[in-house]
């Protein structure tokens, strides 16, 4: 069997992956343009890049007084996410902590994608934020604060699992427990894109072990929740108070769907801060902490079906080779470290 690419840090993927969608330039003129409706009346004085991203175009735009900083995100890979992501900010003001909408507008008049005028959030990336920790603490107050606001983003439910239309009702219907993703994974895999770029000796064992494990994720009957799909450090703000880290804002709703936040858990288990003992207890405690209840082998369950988007990685157009080759990475690693994932349990009292 040839050599899969060994996993690095996902944050390290990440930074390194090549972007979907080239960043639009936009003048200050055409910026004005933009934030016109919103604002008609303010003067901008300064404008920045927003980092973060592989896909929309982000800017910061600092206002005069009494508005201050906003950030101007255009809706490019998917303009139809636009509406949405709007509307889960909205539903989710004063319950989870997230950017204020000052407006949004379905197309503009300078690029044609939907463009959103969002409150400026101060605070650290989380990825950023875990690099720098200076102690263990840190790291288990940010596990904690990133796992409450999990379990409060899943108080809102929905009468099935599904994709979310702009209005947040379920639009397409999707299969759960171990028949739905097994039908998922090999969906998937057919692909002709995936089928060209996954290794074929490690896609027949992906499929063995997919047969031989989904059954983990049968379990009593649980309604759908909202799932950000991409609850990854680096969409959420960290703000250290004087009770310690807490989170200042989750961005970034475009993937959001009606499912499992076990989704969103095992997108955080990710490498590094996955690979820690530390963080992952404090995860699960701050997830239960918020009224989440988790199943016994939840690690194990939350890093299986994180391998559903990076079988989707797989599928994206263009060429992304090391996307591509960390992607292979991750799903053998998950392969061969599944005995030690089920030995990660919840404590008794959740089980």
């Amino acid at each position: 069997m040839p050599e899969q690419p060994a996993m690095r840090e996902s944050q390290a993927m990440r930074e390194d992956w090549e972007r979907q969608e080239e960043l639009i330039d936009l003048s200050e003129a055409e910026i004005a343009t933009l934030l016109h409706p919103v604002f008609p009346e303010i003067a901008i004085e300064s404008i920045a890049a927003a980092k973060g991203g592989k896909a929309n175009t982000n800017v910061k735009v600092v206002l005069a007084p009494p508005v201050g900083p906003v950030l101007l995100r255009l809706f490019v890979r998917d303009p139809a996410a636009g509406s949405k992501e709007v509307a889960i900010l909205q539903r989710l003001a004063g319950q989870v902590p997230v950017p204020q909408v000052h407006g949004f507008a379905p197309d503009n008049a300078v690029t044609g994608h939907p463009c959103a005028v969002l409150g400026w959030v101060e605070g650290r990336r989380m990825d950023l934020a875990l690099s720098a920790a200076q102690s263990q603490l840190e790291r288990r107050q940010m596990a904690a604060a990133v796992g409450e606001v999990l379990a409060r983003i899943g108080r809102l439910t929905f009468p099935e699992a599904g994709f979310l239309s702009e209005d947040l009702t379920v639009s397409q219907s999707i299969a759960t427990g171990a028949g739905g993703f097994r039908s998922f994974v090999a969906e998937i895999t057919g692909r002709a894109r995936v089928a060209q770029r996954l290794d074929p000796a490690l896609r027949e064992d992906l499929l063995r072990f997919v047969e031989d494990v989904a059954v983990i994720l049968d379990g009593p009957p649980e309604p759908a929740r909202l799932t950000h799909c991409d609850y990854d450090p680096s969409n959420i703000l960290l703000r250290r108070e004087d009770a310690g880290w807490r989170v200042a804002a989750v961005l970034d709703w475009e993937f959001a769907v009606a499912a499992t936040p076990l989704l969103d858990l095992g997108h955080m288990l990710r490498a590094p801060q996955g690979q820690d003992p530390v963080f992952v207890a404090a995860l699960g405690q701050g997830y239960r902490a918020g009224g989440g209840i988790l199943p016994e082998h939840w690690v194990a369950a939350a890093k299986l079906l994180d391998l559903l988007a990076w079988l989707d990685f797989l599928d994206r157009p263009g060429e992304h080779p090391r996307l591509f080759a960390d992607a292979q990475g991750v799903i053998r690693t998950t392969i061969d470290t599944w005995p030690a994932l089920l030995a990660q349990t919840a404590p008794s009292s959740q089980r």
